[in-house]
């Protein structure tokens, strides 16, 4: 699988990207932080396992309709699947989605949510000094 930084003119509209692999890593993460399954999401979106397996390793491209239905099962925003989206491949955002995972493994959900706060806190006072 190829991954420009620049959009493929020529692609198929069935192929998918570094894009495609990010969203679905931010599906896994936050269906894990639901400690749900792959099976309970499936069960949930009328499909099978397998292709909850697919989306969340961006080998099949998620429909915005259906990335509607898993952001109100998982209870998040649209927003949250594309925020920090990168622009060029030097970018390594599944090294974030990585640390996200152990944080979501963390069983205590007052701690979870404590360091969410504090990396949101921390992510907004980050964008204020830059535009500064």
């Amino acid at each position: 699988m190829q991954m420009n930084a620049s959009p493929k003119m020529n692609a198929s509209p069935k192929s998918t990207d570094l894009k495609d692999q990010i969203i679905g890593a931010r599906i896994r993460l936050a269906r894990s932080f639901k400690r749900m399954s792959q099976d309970q999401l499936a069960e949930q979106l009328g499909l099978t396992f397998q292709q909850i397996q697919k989306y969340e390793k961006g080998t099949n491209r998620v429909s915005a309709s259906r990335l509607w239905e898993i952001a109100e099962i998982l209870e998040c925003s649209i927003a949250w699947f594309y925020e920090q989206m990168p622009y060029h491949t030097e970018n390594s955002p599944l090294v974030d989605m990585a640390l996200a995972g152990k944080i979501g493994s963390i069983k205590d959900t007052g701690l979870r949510k404590a360091i969410e706060i504090l990396v949101n806190s921390s992510s907004q006072y980050s964008r204020q000094l830059a535009a500064e």
